[in-house]
Order: C-alpha cells, then sequence, then structure tokens
C-alpha cells in the first residue's frame, strides 16, 4: 500500500505482493510516499522516503523482509461464577492464530493449589485467586490424561493487526465445582502452537463480603433469587 504524496492530495493505493515477492504500483503522482507492506501473519512493515518522480520508474533501494509474528493466545471472561442454570462462556483473545480448540476439565482449583500442580503447568494463582503464566517456568500440558467435559473449536479470521477474538459458550449449564479451560491455537504461517488456561466455578451461592479493619462481615445469597441462604458453612482460607 502506497501513501502520499507529501503535503500534496492524498492517495491510497494498493497491490497484491507476487508469488516471487515482487509488487509494481502504477500511476502515483509524483512526489514522496510512504509504503506499507503487510501479510498475514507477519509484522508490518514501513518504507519511508520513496520519491517518485513523473514519468520515471522508482525501486526500492533494498529488499524488505517481513518477521513471523508469534502466536499467542489469553482466555478470559468477565464472570468468574455461573450458576447451575446458566450454560458458562468465555473468550479467546489469539494473535496469527487460524484455529483454536478449548477442552474443558472439571478440578478442584483450592487442590491444585495446595499441590502445587498449577506452578508444574508454568503458572501462579494469585490471592485473588487469578491465573498468571510464569514465564521463567517451561508450560507443562495439563490434564493430559483426564477426559474433557465439553470440547470446543473455532476458526479465527485475523483483522489487520493479525489479532482474532472468538466467543464460546457451552451447550448447557454443567454441576457444581471447578473447572478449567485448556485453549490451544495453531499459529498461521507455522506448526507453533500457543496455549493458555482459565478456570471457573459453578454455584448457586454466592458471597457478599464487607471488610473493615478488625471484622469482616460474610453473607451468603441465592444468586438465582439473589436471596440470603440460612445454615451455609463459610470457610475463611
Amino acid at each position: 500500500m502506497a501513501y502520499g504524496p507529501r503535503n500534496g492530495p492524498q492517495v491510497e493505493r494498493g497491490v497484491w505482493i507476487n508469488q516471487d515477492g515482487t509488487f509494481r504500483i502504477d500511476q502515483l503522482p509524483e512526489g514522496e510516499y510512504q509504503i506499507k507492506l503487510r501479510a498475514t501473519g507477519y509484522a508490518t512493515e514501513y518504507v519511508n522516503g520513496v520519491f517518485i518522480e513523473d514519468g520515471k520508474t522508482t525501486r526500492i533501494a533494498k529488499d524488505v523482509h517481513l518477521s513471523l509474528i508469534e502466536p499467542s493466545l489469553n482466555i478470559a471472561s468477565n464472570m468468574r461464577v455461573f450458576t447451575t442454570k446458566e450454560p458458562p462462556r468465555f473468550w479467546a483473545n489469539a494473535t496469527a492464530s487460524k484455529r483454536v480448540k478449548m477442552s474443558v476439565y472439571k478440578t478442584d482449583i483450592l487442590k491444585l493449589a495446595r499441590e502445587k500442580t498449577i506452578e508444574k503447568w508454568g503458572y501462579e494463582l494469585s490471592n485473588s485467586l487469578d491465573l498468571y503464566r510464569n514465564n521463567e517456568k517451561k508450560f507443562s500440558r495439563p490434564f493430559a490424561n483426564e477426559k474433557p467435559v465439553a470440547i470446543l473449536t473455532r476458526d479465527l479470521e485475523q483483522d489487520e493487526n493479525d489479532s482474532s477474538r472468538a466467543e464460546f459458550q457451552l451447550d448447557k449449564p454443567l454441576p457444581p465445582g471447578d473447572y478449567m479451560v485448556y485453549g490451544e491455537a495453531q499459529g498461521v504461517n507455522s506448526s507453533k502452537h500457543t496455549r493458555d488456561i482459565h478456570w471457573f466455578n459453578v454455584s448457586d451461592i454466592g458471597l457478599v463480603v464487607w471488610q473493615a479493619p478488625e471484622k469482616t462481615l460474610v453473607r451468603a445469597i441465592d444468586l438465582n433469587t439473589l436471596k440470603p441462604v440460612g445454615g451455609a458453612k463459610v470457610s475463611i482460607f
């Protein structure tokens, strides 16, 4: 794509790059241009200071090399707790990826934390129970020998920044408990895969917590009716 000329009526004109990597943009008004080169899965490159003279052919002084973008994946949701009456949902944000597969496993998040299993996967669990990737540790495939309760796949369509987003929702509600989502995305221009994990809980009981310097007040509520729940056992870790 050519943009220019500088200080003149702006022109944007693009062409497809040939199989041998060459391209030609014809009939540009004379002046100074910026050339933008983009290919799916590659970092966008710019060539500045390309001068077009009337009646002459301008060649870019040196070859332009595009760098592969490393695929990336992030799984998230705006809810951590779902009731037994609503299908859990989440989304995946990916870069330079063409297909993503989500596997959902039933688990016990506190047991995983106590046994340091999450650390063995290359992740950490914060005090607020958020999962964070520990880049200093090697990623290890979670639940390699277990059967998932659900599998969902999506083909990804890249935008001009090689980013994509896919929405996921299970086809039915799940029984109470903790669940882990293991996602794996395939790179656009390579056999590389990128991975991420996310967890959520299914429960009809929620907590409303008020904290003061010397006191904490906790109330249990029914998430379906939002009414108080009597006789609930509350544990503090």
